[in-house]
């Protein structure tokens, strides 16, 4: 929902995106070659999407000289041409450092936006959609968020709450304008259109069986301080 309504703003997402599926008719905004990227280098480090590990501590000085290499050159490839270049999977959360460095080189100005969504929902839609169980879920939220924030220390990185934003749209194209949205303002009647409570699921019922209770007090902090302030300052 966050990357579709930076795209109506103005951010240049460029192709191939990933398709809709059955959970998400809207689809997911994901550059196809930059997942496939990621996926590939967890993969030399032994580690899928889901798993919980850090694949920037676990490589070798010379697999990282040479992701930083490739990274560099798959960003020329996919935001060639793109001045306002947006790039969103959730994969990126755990190579953050090597397009920091990539866009570095480049001279491109990086801004960040992080969505939060309530661990409730998340570990359910894990649970469900993956057949995860609720403590891999759970670990996988927080270290996930830990991850970010991080790699995230010293960027400005403001934070939408998903549900806050289901609910006024206008608070993300106000966030997305402070980044420079070109159409921000513009964008209010599509972006209305775009997110409706038909595609918000909400807590699943499952999540009745969800042990999140690591999760929860992050989350709330999180919220409470409207940024990621209270876990940057535990990284």
């Amino acid at each position: 929902m966050t990357a579709g309504v930076a795209q109506l703003a103005g951010f240049q997402f460029g192709a191939p995106l990933g398709g809709p599926a059955f959970d998400n008719p809207r689809g997911f905004f994901e550059h196809l070659d930059v997942s496939r990227h990621h996926d590939r280098l967890l993969a030399e480090v032994g580690l899928r999407w889901h798993d919980v590990g850090d694949p920037i501590a676990m490589a070798s000085a010379e697999q990282l000289s040479r992701w930083r290499v490739e990274t560099e050159a798959l960003l020329v490839e996919v935001a060639d041409g793109l001045p306002m270049f947006c790039c969103k999977d959730p994969r990126m959360l755990r190579f953050l450092p090597l397009w920091h460095d990539a866009l570095r080189a480049q001279g491109r100005v990086v801004r960040h936006l992080v969505a939060v969504r309530d661990p409730r929902d998340v570990v359910a839609s894990l649970m469900r959609r993956d057949s995860l169980s609720s403590a891999e879920a759970t670990a996988m939220w927080l270290f996930d968020h830990e991850t970010m924030a991080r790699h995230l220390r010293g960027h400005d990185a403001p934070v939408s709450i998903y549900a806050e934003a289901v609910a006024d749209p206008a608070r993300l194209l106000a966030v997305l304008d402070t980044l420079g949205a070109p159409d921000a303002a513009g964008a209010a009647d599509t972006v209305a259109a775009f997110v409706t409570r038909d595609l918000d699921h909400g807590t699943d019922p499952v999540d009745g069986e969800v042990a999140i209770a690591a999760a929860r007090p992050v989350y709330e902090a999180i919220v409470a301080a409207g940024t990621l302030a209270p876990l940057i300052e535990r990284a």
